[in-house]
């Protein structure tokens, strides 16, 4: 069974680690935030991924916590919070898999095992990490300016 755009569909009884880790940024959706404004260009997008670049060690902390202490509410609410986050910058595949964990802690009172808030903690940090080398690059091409190097 195969998730979005392809990815194995990580569940929270059977974590998978065969994310395609290439691909977890839809740049096409930081491009549509980017174009709300014309006039502004970038300026929406720069605090969109200031903002879940400053989420994220809070979150990842948090879910860490919750999982240690085994809270299933406080693993939805994180959840959920992150997830739309999340989706908001593109990152669906982290956004399936936070629904996923919402769901679970909801219905079955579940929080992660240790190997899944791994897993999770991975799939999170190489999901900001690709947000940032997109973002950079298609800041690059909106603008002009190479911001990678400085020039």
């Amino acid at each position: 069974m195969s998730g979005v755009g392809g990815y194995a569909q990580a569940t929270p009884e059977q974590p998978v680690k065969a994310h395609k880790l290439d691909t977890l940024i839809n740049e096409e959706t930081l491009l549509a935030i980017a174009q709300i404004n014309p006039e502004s260009g970038m300026d929406l997008v720069d605090q969109v991924v200031g903002l879940f670049e400053q989420q994220t060690p809070t979150f990842i902390n948090e879910i860490e916590m919750a999982t240690r202490e085994g809270d299933a509410a406080e693993t939805r609410r994180l959840a959920h919070a992150y997830k739309s986050s999340a989706r908001n910058i593109g990152a669906f595949v982290l956004g399936d898999r936070l629904a996923d964990i919402e769901t679970s802690a909801k219905d079955d009172q579940r929080t992660l095992s240790p190997e899944q808030a791994s897993e999770l903690d991975e799939l999170v940090r190489e999901s900001l990490r690709q947000l940032l080398a997109t973002y950079v690059r298609l800041r690059s091409e909106y603008t002009g300016v190479d911001e990678s190097n400085g020039a």
